[in-house]
C-alpha cells in the first residue's frame, strides 16, 4: 500500500510508530505469521474467507485507533469504520475471492489531522488444495 508517498502493502503498511498496549492476539494466528506481521513497519490485516477480521498488527491499531478486540471475528461493516472504507474493502475482497488474484485497493481513512490515503493489495491465501484460506 502507499500512504503519503510511502510504500504500503495490505496487508496495510505504514511507518507510524506510536506505542500502545495491545490485547493478546488469538491463538489461531500462526506464530511465524504474527512475528513477521509485527516486525513490519506497515499495517497488516488478515481476513478469513467470510471476510471476518482474524488479525491486525500494532501498526494498524496505531494508524486507525481500532484494536484487534474491536475487529476480531467481525466483517468490516460491523467494526465501526467509515462506510466508504467498508465499501472499498468489501469490493476489493470480493474481487480477490472471485478471481483468486491480488486486487488493488484504494481508500482514505479519517485521522485527527484529516484524511489519510492508502493504496495496496488484497492478497488471497490458499491452502495446499488451492482452496481459499484467508485474505491479507
Amino acid at each position: 500500500m502507499r500512504s503519503q508517498g510511502r510504500s504500503l502493502h495490505d496487508s496495510f503498511y505504514s511507518r507510524d510508530c506510536a506505542k500502545k498496549k495491545r490485547k493478546k492476539q488469538p491463538d489461531r494466528v500462526e506464530p511465524g505469521f504474527r512475528a513477521l506481521a509485527e516486525s513490519l513497519p506497515e499495517m497488516v490485516v488478515s481476513f478469513d474467507k467470510k471476510m471476518r477480521c482474524m488479525f491486525v498488527n500494532s501498526v494498524f491499531e496505531q494508524i486507525t485507533g481500532f484494536s484487534l478486540g474491536q475487529f476480531y471475528g467481525k466483517t468490516s461493516r460491523k467494526t465501526g469504520i467509515p462506510k466508504e472504507v467498508v465499501k472499498s474493502w468489501k469490493t476489493a475482497m470480493a474481487s480477490a475471492i472471485e478471481t483468486g488474484r491480488n486486487t488493488g485497493i484504494y481508500f482514505s481513512f479519517p485521522q485527527t489531522s484529516g484524511l489519510r490515503s492508502f493504496s495496496g493489495d488484497i492478497i488471497p491465501v490458499f491452502d495446499g488444495n488451492r482452496r481459499l484460506k484467508a485474505l491479507l
